[in-house]
Parts: structure tokens; C-alpha cells; sequence
């Protein structure tokens, strides 16, 4: 496979950071849209690597009540995660070991005036440290496999969003990859635990903010449960032209566990999105540019349109070692 592959496939690697469950729809801890695209199957050279993803997205509904009054809804969740990849020189019988760590920051603001008086909220900070180790072994002739075991820790007292994230959860990814005449087919499957999916509170710290907006202006009940088990994929097909890669790509989730969502909205919930994916090598800076929508989704009112940039750096890489010929 080429260079360029190498490194945005493996420098994001095991790349983690949790959703947040908004009015209507509730993405999974790991967001469906973030490693699709990437090969996370092929181990990376020796090396460190900084990998940013930044994704902006939501939803916007219009519509009237049962009494045939009209109100609008909306929510945005952005978000930024910088990534710190180190590709140890250790391999044990080819497998290669690859260390992962990231601490994500997001942006959430829900609205609705369905409800008397108009509900709404908007919090900002860094949430849930990710640390995962990623082992990789590449066949040859173009076909790649990993495993990676991972878990985000539970973290409180940050942006409002505890107590939601006071929860610890074990994640796996099994990816698959194959390259062959600039043609790359990635699929990446994986499965978050939640060791909490029950409890009470608000999302927001000291306040009720977003479940009113999510569930009424009366809504007082179990919030802090939102975060469950999940079952997450992603595929692609692109061609590599040149510095230039294009393709098509689908991602999902569904629900594998029963949340507060999924009891107000009917039971467990599913999505799947299809988009296009574009992306050029700079020479080292690597970008990559993925847009998608929801095409089907289930127990959801409303549908995700996002976009999401990857921008891959390597920090370091050691030195080929030099040839020394002998001269008599």
C-alpha cells in the first residue's frame, strides 16, 4: 500500500471520543463518521504522529404540535480531537503495537420552542481521555488486520456535561484493510461497553437544561443513563490519484443496550449514512474531507448531516540508517 495510507490509516488508529446524546437522536460514544475512511488495519512505521479531527454537525425540524401549533427544533454537536500516536518499535511474531491516547474537547447546543416556555442549552469544554493500544499485522499483498483495546475514563467537573460522563467504558475495534492499484477498501468494526447505562441527574451538572430541551419542558427523569452499549461500522471504497484520493463511503451504528433515549423515543436506536470522502496529501501534512447524511435511521425523529476534516502530521520518524561502504 502507498505511504499516504500508511500513515492516515495508522496514526488515527484506535482515535476515540464520546457523542453526546441530543434532542432526538443520540450518537454513540464513538461517532459512526470518525474513522471511516482510514486504514486502521496496516501497522504504521516506527513513529510519532499528531492526528486532529474536527467535525461539525446536526439537525435542524420544523413542524406543528398535535394541537397544530408550529414550533421548530434544532441541535449542534461539533467537535475536536487532538490525537498523540506513537508506533513503537516493538513487534512480537509481526504483530505490531501501536499506542494511542487522545482528550477530546466538544460543542453542544440544543433548542425547541415545541414546548411552553422554550427550552434550551449550550455547554463547551474537554470531556472523556481516551487510551488505547492497537495491535496490527500486515499479510501482504495488500491485505491488513488489527485489534485494538481501549477504554475512555470517566471524567467530572468538566464543561457541565458530568454527570454523563462519569462513566467508564471498554471499547474494541476489529479493522480490516486491502490495498491494491491505488484502489483501497477499508472496513472498521467496533464495540463500545458502558459500565454504566443506569443511574439519575442531568446531563448538565446542576441543571436540567438538556433533557427539558430533549424531552419536554416538564421532563424531569433518568439522564445520566444516555451512554450505552454500542455496535459501530465503517466502510469505504477510494482510489488513490496521485497526491488526490476520492471514494464513497457508508457508516452506522445501532443500539445494543437500553438508554433513557430509548425508552422516550420507542426503543433502541440505528442509523446509517452514506457520503463522499476527498482527500490530498500535502506532503507531510495528510488531509482528508468526509461529508455524509443519514439515509436510514431507526426510533430517530431527525437525521445527521455532518462534515469531518482528518489533518495527520508526523512529529517524528527515525533516521534510515546509513550505508557504509568500505573504500580501498
Amino acid at each position: 500500500m502507498n505511504t499516504k495510507s500508511k500513515v492516515i490509516g495508522a496514526a488515527v488508529g484506535a482515535l476515540s471520543l464520546c457523542g453526546l446524546s441530543t434532542a432526538a437522536f443520540a450518537f454513540p460514544q464513538t461517532p459512526p463518521s470518525e474513522r471511516v475512511g482510514l486504514d486502521l488495519a496496516t501497522p504504521l512505521p516506527e513513529g510519532v504522529y499528531f492526528v486532529d479531527i474536527a467535525s461539525i454537525g446536526g439537525y435542524q425540524l420544523a413542524g406543528r404540535n398535535a394541537n397544530g401549533t408550529s414550533f421548530s427544533e434544532g441541535s449542534a454537536f461539533n467537535y475536536n480531537v487532538p490525537v498523540v500516536a506513537w508506533s513503537t518499535p516493538w513487534s512480537f511474531s509481526g504483530i505490531h503495537l501501536t499506542l494511542l491516547a487522545a482528550l477530546p474537547e466538544a460543542e453542544v447546543g440544543t433548542y425547541t420552542s415545541r414546548y411552553v416556555p422554550s427550552s434550551s442549552s449550550y455547554s463547551y469544554g474537554l470531556y472523556t481521555p481516551f487510551l488505547a493500544a492497537q495491535f496490527g499485522y500486515n499479510f501482504g499483498n495488500g491485505f491488513g488486520l488489527s485489534y485494538t483495546a481501549g477504554v475512555y475514563l470517566p471524567m467530572s467537573g468538566t464543561a457541565g456535561f458530568d454527570p454523563l460522563f462519569e462513566t467508564t467504558t471498554f471499547h474494541q475495534m476489529l479493522a480490516l484493510a486491502y490495498h491494491a492499484n491505488g484502489w483501497n477498501l477499508t472496513g472498521n468494526f467496533l464495540y463500545n461497553m458502558a459500565s454504566n447505562t443506569s443511574g439519575t441527574g442531568p446531563v448538565f451538572g446542576g441543571g436540567d437544561g438538556l433533557c427539558r430541551a430533549a424531552f419536554g419542558a416538564g421532563y424531569y427523569g433518568t439522564c445520566q443513563g444516555l451512554l450505552g452499549d454500542d455496535f459501530i461500522y465503517s466502510l469505504a471504497v477510494t482510489k488513490t490519484l496521485g497526491k488526490w484520493e476520492v471514494g464513497i463511503v457508508g457508516y452506522g451504528f445501532t443500539d445494543t443496550s437500553t438508554t433513557a433515549i430509548n425508552t422516550i423515543y420507542g426503543g433502541k436506536q440505528s442509523s446509517f449514512a452514506l457520503g463522499g470522502l476527498v482527500g490530498y496529501n500535502f506532503g507531510p501534512v495528510i488531509t482528508q474531507l468526509i461529508i455524509g447524511s443519514d439515509v436510514a435511521t431507526s426510533n430517530m425523529t431527525t437525521k445527521d448531516t455532518r462534515g469531518t476534516l482528518h489533518v495527520i502530521i508526523p512529529l517524528w520518524n527515525p533516521e534510515t540508517p546509513k550505508v557504509v561502504t568500505a573504500k580501498y
